[in-house]
């Protein structure tokens, strides 16, 4: 129950935070940050099974 609620925590901080330095260290506004972020988190989902397969199939990094 302390992981999920320190999970969400750290989410709930990090979500709005990284908006706001976007829109303050670029130049871009926040109606092009949000949909920005959106676009990159669908993107982000969509890879995750691809990018799970490719580490799947070539095994752990060499140490």
């Amino acid at each position: 129950m302390a992981a999920t609620v320190l999970d969400s925590f750290g989410v709930g901080m990090f979500v709005p935070l990284s908006s706001l330095f976007f829109a303050l260290t670029t130049d871009l506004t926040a109606a092009q940050v949000g949909p920005g972020t959106s676009i990159a988190t669908a993107l982000s989902l969509l890879a995750t099974p691809a990018a799970g397969t490719a580490v799947d199939r070539r095994g752990p990094a060499p140490r």
